[in-house]
């Protein structure tokens, strides 16, 4: 149950350069946080099952991570590649979004703080 618990949502991919790059600050993060009633979930996103499977091995990801099959969680989320990082509050709101900045001459990040999005 996640009611309640702040909540952080990873998009990513292991063909994305970037998501590799912070795959193990993720876990480690997670395996700081998790008794502290955050919950982490990672969605893999457009990307062949053995290859997802074979990223989480690598980087011994351990907290709970799926598919988003047909991008459908992508899409509510307005996400605008990978990785991009929600957290939202325990009330349900989105409160933080991190996202790989990929254009050229950007500093590798772009961040939105007080988002409107609500999960639900």
């Amino acid at each position: 149950m996640i009611c309640g618990q702040g909540v952080v949502i990873n998009f990513w991919a292991s063909w994305c350069d970037p998501c590799r790059d912070e795959a193990d600050l993720l876990e480690q993060t997670w395996l700081r946080e998790k008794d502290n009633g955050i919950v982490f979930l990672g969605l893999d996103y457009l990307d062949q099952e053995p290859a997802a499977k074979a990223y989480l091995a690598e980087f011994n990801v351990t907290y709970p991570n799926g598919p988003d099959l047909r991008s459908e969680i992508a899409r509510r989320y307005g996400i605008k590649g990978v990785p991009e990082t929600f957290f939202i509050n325990p009330q349900g709101n989105c409160r933080y979004r991190h996202r790989a900045d990929h254009r050229p001459g950007a500093d590798g990040s772009a961040a939105e703080s007080d988002s409107p999005h609500a999960v639900r």
